[in-house]
């Protein structure tokens, strides 16, 4: 446990964070926003 292995931690988890939200946005994109539309109708 050491700063070197928080920094690689931290790393991954911030390259992963960015894959995960432009997977997300090309999705919606896609779909024209209807996840969104569902949940504030459904709400």
């Amino acid at each position: 446990m050491s700063i070197v292995s928080w920094d690689i931690v931290l790393g991954i988890s911030m390259y992963l964070i960015a894959v995960v939200l432009a997977i997300v946005y090309a999705i919606k994109s896609k779909n024209g926003y209807s996840e969104d539309n569902v949940c504030g109708e459904s709400r």
